[in-house]
């Protein structure tokens, strides 16, 4: 069973209304949990990690204007009944999401938007330690021919101009996973 007390009304969706509803069926059919994220957040309550009295969860729930924003959900058994669970929901949205782009700033080329040479030697490294019949790929090397010989005659700026456009034709023509 799951009290919901507080502010919830300003944090949660209207549509919430929920007061002794069976904790499952709350977080499956509430609407309020990304559904993607429902399986962790349901471990996380039920599986507290070994001789541990408490349990934290990132998950993305819907606020009360219906967009999905990042909360931890840190929760703990009641001191005097371990079948009860005791917690709180705190909006970390802002914290997640400037980490997230600060993560894309410092795996990405400023100019290109492409991957840098640090996170792109990474993910080639990754992928061959992964190599099997089920995940076979391909290895594409990109050479401008005589590029610092068309920087010196046209300059570093009609120069950019040209490393944009290229890795523009290929961020078009390549899926993400690519």
């Amino acid at each position: 069973v799951i009290y919901i007390y507080g502010n919830y009304k300003e944090v949660l969706p209207k549509r919430v209304q929920y007061r002794n509803a069976h904790f499952k069926k709350f977080i499956r059919e509430s609407g309020v949990f990304y559904k993607p994220h429902v399986p962790n957040v349901i471990n996380a309550f039920y599986n507290f990690p070994e001789g541990s009295n408490t349990n934290q969860v990132d998950c993305l729930i819907a606020n009360a204007s219906n967009k999905y924003e990042w909360f931890t959900l840190t929760m703990a058994h009641h001191p005097e009944d371990n079948a009860k669970i005791i917690g709180f929901i705190r909006n970390v949205d802002k914290q997640i999401t400037m980490i997230e782009e600060l993560r894309t700033k410092a795996q990405t080329d400023s100019l290109t938007g492409l991957y840098n040479k640090e996170t792109t030697i990474n993910y080639i490294n990754d992928t061959l330690s992964d190599v099997s019949k089920k995940n076979a790929g391909y290895f594409l090397l990109i050479d401008i021919d005589d590029f610092k010989q068309f920087n010196d005659v046209y300059g570093h700026l009609v120069g950019d101009h040209v490393i944009v456009e290229c890795a523009n034709l290929i961020k078009r023509n390549f899926r993400n996973q690519d």
